[in-house]
């Protein structure tokens, strides 16, 4: 499923940003490699490198971030070829200079997001960046809490000249005091911010930098240095989180290292990793002033820049929380990641007052997320609500330390609150009518669905899949109660997110339907995880089936009920009928039209195996529609407990065949699984007793021995582990009740004698799994394996 990225759709503006030639009203042309290479060749790769002018340091770091920006893969290679890394690396530590900095925190950001593989990144790791980049950022908040107070002690001398010559008669001064009087008498105090590129310091060795505070003056420090000092501050920030957001996205071990980095705070006074989160909420804090307008809002120049630092924040932030003890250090709750040493309770509670101070800051940006908001506000909305969705799934939620915003409990405020906004924000969302910002904005509030959605309701760890419809709330009318999952399913939002996924006749050309496809597999994918998440309550299939919890069981039968299928308890089908369960497989038909459009387009049909992942093309992007088609229709099929129908124009349903293609035709285990586990639960289908029939018929019989032959031919040529899994459940699932309508099939195929002499290779495939590798595949075949073996001297016993 897509995630939010640090990219936001701004390459071009950046290029801009760091073109070295602009000048106004000169027009020049751009820099060429050939300019380039000999003045990227002057910057030093150590401290024993003869000295260059900033001039041309900034022209040289410039120029190789323009071409960067360009995303040109032979001018990468030949700048890395040039020591490029070293010697950005270089400036950037060596030098203060505030457009030295800013040029070479930009020529870092696009090397990393121009990147086509981790060996940049791992040279960049080699070679110290993550300790350069974090030792600048706490520089540049140092200088920032600092600057206000050196500004306001150069002016003291300025203001008590201001009362001097208050008091003075005018007859008394002289020409240059006279015009001093009158600046002072109209408010105007001299520039102080002059030489603010080469005066702002965030070395002061006597400062201590307050993390959970310095962005109380950043805006004041900001509004004295000057537009253009502050200006550069804010981008070279912007740039350096974005650098700090790759790092934290590309492997486990960089990740580690920009967690445990030594940001010098007092011994005691934060947990691991909390540093960084106050860090970074403090930029976010600073993004969301600007955005809001207000009256005390840095230079009007600067807002664009803070508002872009606010986002890049917010994306470093749901980086990292994806981390539990992250998750649990952003908000106050626990020791940190890895095995940092437990708190006192005093420490504790200290730092929990800090934490529910940063969801405050993250509440207040997630506000921003509206439906009459510019766009860029409404990104940072957006990026902060998925950092609150990411604290919500990982920090602990129990009674006693479940995170708040407010004294109001996380969840609420992520199920009521931010679900309401983005309801209202998509709600009138057309792909046809946005563009530029307001697609970057559409793409993010999808992906931000996409992760809300699984978490609503009880949290996964507490509850087993086929235990979860416990957890929802009973009404005293016998109902299942208002829980957010079935408002969601009652509200706008599927019709929406079915809207905008559904397939336009330009969606397959490669280029111009690039845009569009981008909204409508994000927009398929949010639907795909709210689908999955109502069949994370669905009632647990036969072979888990609760024979002796009479409570479960009631809720079984109401949760059928409120899905029209309660003919399964022996109701009237006549009466079974409801709006839910006919809104369903309405969805059922539309989502498997959508699936079945992409799985045509002849680039997917032909899809090679292997199809890279950084490909954006018709192809890769055909096939996650397809595969997230087949995950909505799989949680369907289970929500319904696979009442849909098996025929259509008296001919086998074409779902049918369509599911079996696509196992045939699958490149890799995903689409295989939830083939699989959607053709499991219509091998279940008693649909026919709607239309009032008794027994299946003849059509229905025929479907039946279908899929068991279908079943005994994927076993027999199980590709990995995962389908392993997969077909053997089915099968368990499918024919664990000898009872069943369907069950004269097993016999009628020879299952039994089959299965038994295919078990010997089905635990060989299981064993070759690596249980050090990938510890919870290997148990699920594992136990797969064995529960085909009770199964089969269970059918055994029954002779």
């Amino acid at each position: 499923m897509p995630k939010v990225r640090p990219v936001v759709g701004r390459r071009a503006q950046r290029a801009q940003r760091h073109n070295p030639l602009h000048r106004p009203q000169i027009e020049v042309q751009t820099a060429s490699v050939e300019q380039v290479v000999p003045a990227l060749a002057k910057l030093g790769t150590g401290p024993d490198a003869p000295p260059v002018d900033t001039g041309d340091k900034v022209w040289a770091l410039a120029s190789v971030s323009t071409l960067l920006a360009d995303d040109h893969e032979p001018h990468r290679r030949l700048l890395l070829a040039h020591q490029v890394v070293g010697r950005v690396l270089y400036a950037l530590e060596s030098d203060t200079n505030l457009e030295v900095r800013r040029e070479a925190s930009g020529a870092l950001r696009n090397l990393c997001l121009s990147s086509r593989s981790t060996d940049t990144l791992g040279e960049l790791a080699n070679k110290r960046a993550v300790e350069i980049v974090l030792q600048v950022l706490r520089w540049a908040a140092l200088g920032l809490q600092s600057h206000e107070r050196r500004l306001e002690r150069t002016r003291a001398p300025l203001l008590a000249e201001r009362e001097r010559l208050r008091t003075k008669p005018v007859e008394q001064m002289n020409r240059k005091e006279r015009r001093l009087a009158a600046k002072l008498a109209q408010g105007r105090v001299p520039d102080t911010a002059a030489d603010a590129m080469a005066d702002f310091d965030g070395d002061d060795a006597q400062g201590t930098l307050d993390f959970h505070g310095w962005g109380a003056d950043a805006d004041a420090s900001l509004a004295g240095m000057g537009s253009a000092a502050a200006q550069c501050l804010v981008e070279m920030c912007e740039s350096l989180v974005t650098v700090l957001t790759c790092f934290c996205e590309a492997s486990d071990k960089l990740l580690a290292r920009v967690l445990q980095w030594d940001w010098h705070e007092p011994r005691g006074t934060a947990l691991a990793g909390e540093a960084l989160c106050a860090w970074l909420c403090q930029a976010l804090h600073l993004g969301v002033h600007a955005a809001s307008g207000a009256p005390s809002a840095a230079d009007p120049a600067c807002v664009v820049p803070q508002i872009a630092l606010g986002i890049a924040s917010a994306q470093a932030l749901s980086a990292i929380t994806d981390e539990e003890g992250m998750a649990q250090a952003l908000a106050g709750l626990g020791p940190g990641p890895g095995r940092a040493p437990m708190p006192s309770p005093a420490q504790l509670r200290d730092a929990r007052e800090r934490g529910a101070a940063r969801l405050a800051i993250l509440a207040d940006a997630s506000a921003l997320l509206q439906r009459d908001a510019a766009p860029r506000p409404a990104m940072l909305g957006a990026a902060a609500g998925g950092v609150l969705v990411n604290v919500l799934r990982n920090a602990r939620n129990d009674a006693e330390d479940a995170p708040a915003v407010r004294s109001e409990p996380l969840s609420a405020f992520v199920h009521e609150a931010l679900l309401q906004q983005l309801v209202t924000l998509l709600a009138p969302a057309s792909v046809d009518s946005v563009k530029d910002d307001a697609v970057a904005l559409l793409e993010m509030c999808l992906e931000l669905v996409a992760d809300l959605a699984s978490v609503l309701g009880t949290p996964l760890d507490t509850v087993h899949s086929g235990t979860a419809l416990a957890s929802v709330p009973v009404t005293e009318e016998g109902g299942l109660g208002d829980w957010v999952v079935a408002r969601c399913m009652r509200s706008t939002l599927v019709e929406t997110l079915l809207r905008l996924a559904t397939p336009h006749e330009s969606s397959a050309a490669e280029s111009p339907g690039a845009a569009r496809r981008a909204i409508e597999t994000r927009a398929l994918a949010a639907l795909q995880n709210l689908l999955l998440r109502l069949a994370h309550f669905a009632p647990p299939p036969p072979s888990q089936w609760p024979e002796d919890d009479e409570e479960m069981l009631q809720r079984i039968a109401l949760w059928r009920a409120w899905f029209g299928t309660s003919y399964l308890d022996g109701a009237d089908p006549a009466q079974s009928a409801s709006d839910m369960g006919t809104m369903l497989r309405t969805l059922w038909d539309q989502v498997f039209a959508i699936a079945a459009h992409w799985a045509s387009v002849d680039s997917v049909a032909n899809a090679a195996p292997g199809t890279s992942d950084m490909d954006v093309s018709v192809a890769q992007d055909g096939l996650a529609m397809v595969d997230a088609g087949l995950g909505a229709l799989w949680a369907m099929a289970r929500v319904l407990e696979g009442q849909l129908p098996l025929t259509q124009d008296d001919e086998a349903a074409p779902w049918v065949s369509a599911l079996a293609a696509a196992y045939d035709s699958a490149q890799d285990a995903s689409v295989r699984v939830k083939s699989i586990g959607t053709l499991a639960c219509l091998a279940r289908s008693q649909y026919y007793r709607v239309h009032g029939a008794s027994a299946p018929p003849p059509v229905y019989e025929r479907v039946y021995a279908e899929l068991a032959s279908f079943w005994l031919q994927v076993a027999a040529h199980v590709p990995d582990a995962d389908t392993l899994t997969a077909v053997l459940n089915a099968i368990v699932d499918t024919y664990a009740n000898e009872m069943a309508p369907w069950d004269g099939v097993y016999a009628q195929v020879h299952m039994q004698s089959k299965l038994k002499a295919l078990v010997p290779s089905l635990s060989a495939i299981a064993k070759r799994v690596d249980r050090h590798a990938d510890g919870p595949l290997y148990a699920a075949a594992m136990e797969s394996v064995q529960n085909l073996r009770a199964f089969l001297d269970y059918r055994a016993s029954l002779r």
